[in-house]
């Protein structure tokens, strides 16, 4: 088939080519032109019809300007076929014209004659780049049989002629087989391009989508790229290059030994903790170190699970052994505390003895609650709806307490088991409720169910009207046995915490304004998938 060597879905780079043949015919018209107005007296003497010579010449000149900008202003209406062919017809009829007002095909006309023939090897294909190379052979034969005829040039000339047109062909031919060559190349760099690309697009995708962190940090510990997580995790917006000051003070810790992993830190005081690995690049990278950022939830969440189990077949082991003795212990000294004969001392000495019975008791069975609790089923469900059922349910079994429930947003979706919200959200409000009412007399506390606008995940924060908590003892609110209250067991917040952990939230303490107590659940994203043990 013919067709044109340049893709017609390249419309910018065939108005381009457009626009440099027609400035190539511009050009060569004027230096043709040039050459005769300097060399004029010479010019004429040598020509055959010097007069026709300059009117060629003059309206081949005035036809290329005015076809090219005609061509750049119809370029929409007429085919890139109809303009090529319109270029090249011109050209061989004008070249030939010249040539045969000078009186024959001189070196330099056949050069450009060739030249032009080897142009519409470029921009056609097959037979119509031969029907080119044929119109200019049959062209140069035409010119020179009829000067042989009028005796201008000799009859050898007609051998020339020849010569001239098989140039003509094998020069089409030779064009062709390049231009074949190049395209095929074209089309092998542009298929790899395309897979490159699609490659790099689909690498892209995977780093942007991917749960773990990942940036680029350059020599100056500016940041330079990020995927998605890590933004969030860094709780950084589009166009914030300034690194925090947690992440850059792990950086140095692993520039001055990078044969020890970092410390797991925190951007944010609720924030998630993130534990950080780094793997400097190649040195023309101008010292870009690249960072990977890894929430230690999930991996918590497992190593919990762990945990457990282990503290589970401890207790079992060691809870037969302290239960009975311990309740021999207490049965003895309520028997004690029953007799007639015991002085107040000693009443209050059993007393004691009864009381503290009693909390070990609780103790064993918190650890023991702990250990055999079944594995987190979370459910997606709507946090609102199931907040105001939990409100409900509180008030009737406190009848005398004040819960404030609000809102920020009309529908919170979760992910949570929701029996284990409930144990989490009791110990918390119980909590709050109580120390409420020991400094004011009003066992009252805040539920306000929101979205974080940091990180876009559900929160619910429990505030308190009571003291709060000392500084010294926040680091170790959720370590086990941790307790300011002599009668508490220290297990209450500790196994909150290890619930919302099972179920890859979080359970944090924040001090309010008014020097009161906070405790915030941070939900995972309600569409994150949730590890369960089988």
């Amino acid at each position: 088939m013919n067709a044109l060597s340049i893709d017609n879905t390249q419309s910018g780079e065939a108005e381009q080519t457009l626009r440099i043949f027609g400035l190539y015919r511009i050009i060569l018209a004027a230096l043709i032109l040039g050459v005769f107005l300097v060399q004029m007296t010479t010019t004429v003497e040598s020509a055959y019809k010097p007069n026709l010579f300059l009117y060629t010449i003059g309206t081949y000149f005035f036809l290329s300007v005015i076809a090219h900008f005609y061509a750049g202003l119809t370029q929409r209406s007429l085919s890139k076929l109809e303009l090529f062919c319109y270029f090249f017809l011109v050209d061989i009829g004008a070249l030939t014209l010249i040539a045969y007002a000078s009186g024959g095909l001189s070196t330099g006309l056949s050069l450009i004659m060739t030249l032009t023939v080897a142009c519409g090897g470029i921009f056609f294909r097959d037979r119509l780049a031969l029907l080119v190379a044929a119109l200019a052979s049959i062209a140069t034969l035409l010119n020179v049989s009829y000067l042989v005829k009028l005796g201008i040039v000799e009859n050898n000339a007609l051998i020339n002629a020849g010569v001239q047109g098989a140039i003509f062909f094998a020069t089409v031919l030779l064009v062709q087989l390049l231009v074949k060559r190049i395209e095929d190349s074209q089309h092998l760099a542009a298929e790899r391009a395309r897979e490159l690309a699609h490659s790099e697009y689909l690498n892209q995708l995977i780093v942007r989508r991917m749960q773990t962190g990942v940036l680029v940090v350059d020599g100056n510990q500016t940041l330079h790229s990020a995927n998605d997580s890590a933004m969030s995790m860094l709780n950084l917006t589009g166009h914030e290059k300034q690194l925090p000051e947690p992440l850059l003070n792990s950086i140095a810790q692993w520039q001055q030994r990078p044969d020890v992993r970092t410390r797991p830190f925190r951007v944010r005081k609720a924030g998630a903790l993130l534990q950080s690995e780094f793997m400097p690049l190649a040195e023309e990278d101008e010292g870009q170190i690249l960072i990977f950022l890894e929430d230690t939830s999930r991996t918590r969440q497992q190593a919990q699970q762990i945990k457990l189990a282990s503290l589970g077949r401890l207790t079992a082991s060691i809870a037969h052994e302290i239960r009975n003795p311990l309740g021999a212990i207490s049965h003895a000294a309520q028997l004690l505390n029953e007799s007639d004969k015991i002085n107040d001392e000693d009443r209050r000495l059993c007393d004691i003895v009864t009381n503290h019975s009693a909390r070990m008791n609780r103790i064993v069975e918190n650890v023991l609650q702990l250990s055999r609790r079944r594995a987190s089923r979370p459910e997606r469900f709507e946090l609102n709806e199931w907040l105001k059922q939990f409100v409900s349910q509180m008030q009737q079994s406190n009848a005398s307490s004040q819960i404030i429930l609000s809102s920020g947003a009309d529908t919170i979706q979760v992910a949570f088991d929701p029996s284990q919200l409930d144990q989490v959200l009791s110990n918390v409000c119980s909590n709050g409720l109580r120390y409420s009412e020991k400094k004011t007399g009003v066992p009252r506390i805040r539920i306000v169910a929101n979205v974080n606008a940091t990180d876009g995940l559900p929160i619910i924060d429990v505030e308190d009207d009571g003291d709060g908590v000392a500084a010294e003892q926040v680091d170790h609110l959720f370590e086990p046995f941790s307790t300011s209250e002599a009668s508490g067991t220290g297990l209450g917040l500790f196994i909150a915490r290890e619930l919302c952990e099972a179920n890859q939230s979080r359970l944090d303490y924040l001090p309010t304004p008014d020097n009161g107590s906070c405790f915030r659940i941070t939900f995972a994203h309600p569409m994150k998938k949730l590890a369960t043990e089988e």
